[in-house]
């Protein structure tokens, strides 16, 4: 990242620049705090319309109180003392004319423009889904906190990862969940067969987990599907999100499937205009993503010529206690390819608390790493980050049979264990 100069940005009258960033989530505030990273004389402007930064990544976790949701808002004082001004409202118009942004009470223009509005939960068009409660924000955690409260049967309708993360949560308060999913597995599309089995093997001991099956109605108190009706308490829907495009659309900017259509340098059809987050077009929707897009939008907004960093999809999920993280491409998604997988330990196998880690590789034709899956309790963030790295970096199979790694009894696999390495030995 550049920080550690100063570009002095002046606009065309010689005023102060002024960039106005719309949205309050990751990719917005990494922006505003790139910006003023970059020229502390920027004036920088965001507009959201809520106090506090909610993290979402906490919400599963919210709903059996740890952490508690207050302790996952956090507060716009570190926005406002990097001298970042914080307008509250909701933006409804964008004048790309007048180069202003309107909001319920005031209009504000802009030298520059950063969208960040992010996306919301989306739900099928099933009948009574208004029945159903959704997760997304901190009101949405404060209204499945107040149902849930005095419910015996939770039903969930979707599998994927944070539907996984709520059952999890919710099942550690106690609850009676059944988890209804449309696709014939969990975690649907992101995992090949061999870790989605894992993963299933897992869960089926802790939820009531009906998979292939089409939810064909949702009434109060009950869930009716092609294989039955499910009696319950509480009913949450978490089938995906779709991003908040539609101010981009209505300014007449160039939105495609997923969102904001962006160029290399996140730049919209509109030049004066950048776009990051949830609300662009990149099928993948991570904080993570968001966090990196931000910065480039700020930092090409503000002069300084950035291409947009290479996306590689990381992730990784809780499943019951365990890990189960992924990079790049799935074998499916790679076609043609060359796939090598290791088991080992987290730490060295004798030594108290080691746990069992899997380890799977995927090449290219050219034995160009393109994705990697990772299975285990402990280890697996740190080694899917390094893979990341690896794939970016487009390192081949010799380059990571090669790594030079660390070894330690209570840290790491035995010095001739590390199933990264194993793994890129055993491709076949």
């Amino acid at each position: 990242m550049v920080h550690a100069f100063k570009i002095g940005y002046i606009n065309i009258v010689g005023e102060k620049m002024k960039l106005v960033i719309i949205g309050g989530g990751p990719a917005a505030v990494i922006a505003a705090f790139t910006a003023k990273s970059i020229d502390s004389n920027v004036d920088v402007i965001l507009v959201k319309n809520e106090k506090g930064v909610f993290v979402k990544c906490e919400a599963p976790y919210n709903l059996a109180g740890m952490p508690k949701l207050e302790d996952a808002v956090l507060p716009d004082e570190m926005i406002k003392e990097k001298g970042i001004n914080i307008v509250y409202g909701e933006v409804k118009e964008i004048n790309r004319n007048k180069k202003s942004v309107k909001t319920e009470n005031e209009e504000i223009n802009y030298d520059k423009l950063i969208v960040a509005t992010g996306a919301r939960s989306w739900v099928p068009p099933i009948p009574g889904i208004e029945n159903a409660l959704t997760l997304r924000d901190a009101d949405d955690v404060k209204k499945i906190k107040e149902k849930i409260a005095g419910a015996n049967k939770v039903a969930i309708i979707g599998a994927g990862a944070i539907g996984v993360e709520i059952a999890a949560q919710l099942k550690k308060i106690g609850k009676e969940v059944t988890t209804i999913e449309l696709m014939p597995t969990v975690l649907p599309g992101a995992y090949d067969e061999e870790f989605i089995k894992k993963a299933e093997a897992i869960i089926e001991k802790e939820v009531n987990l009906m998979l292939s099956t089409k939810t064909l109605e949702i009434k109060e108190g009950k869930v009716i599907t092609d294989k039955g009706e499910i009696n319950a308490d509480a009913i949450i829907a978490v089938t995906g999100v779709r991003a908040n495009s539609e101010l981009a659309k209505n300014a007449g900017l160039e939105v495609g499937k997923y969102g904001v259509t962006i160029n290399e340098y996140m730049q919209t059809s509109d030049e004066n205009i950048f776009a990051a987050g949830d609300c662009t077009d990149t099928r993948i929707k991570l904080a993570t993503n968001a966090v990196m897009q931000g910065k480039a939008a700020a930092l090409n907004a503000l002069g300084v010529k950035t291409k947009r960093y290479k996306e590689t999809g990381a992730m990784i999920s809780d499943i019951f206690g365990y890990a189960i993280g992924r990079v790049g491409k799935t074998e499916k998604e790679a076609g043609e390819c060359k796939v090598g997988t290791a088991n080992s330990f987290s730490k060295y196998q004798m030594h108290p608390g080691a746990e069992p880690i899997t380890v799977k590789l995927i090449f290219d034709k050219e034995d160009k790493l393109v994705g990697a899956q990772i299975w285990g309790k402990e280890g697996v963030a740190e080694r899917i980050n390094l893979l990341s790295l690896a794939i970016a970096k487009e390192m081949k199979k010799e380059e990571i049979a090669q790594l030079d790694y660390c070894a330690h009894p209570s840290n790491t696999p035995l010095p001739f264990s590390e199933p990264i390495v194993m793994a890129a030995e055993n491709v076949k």
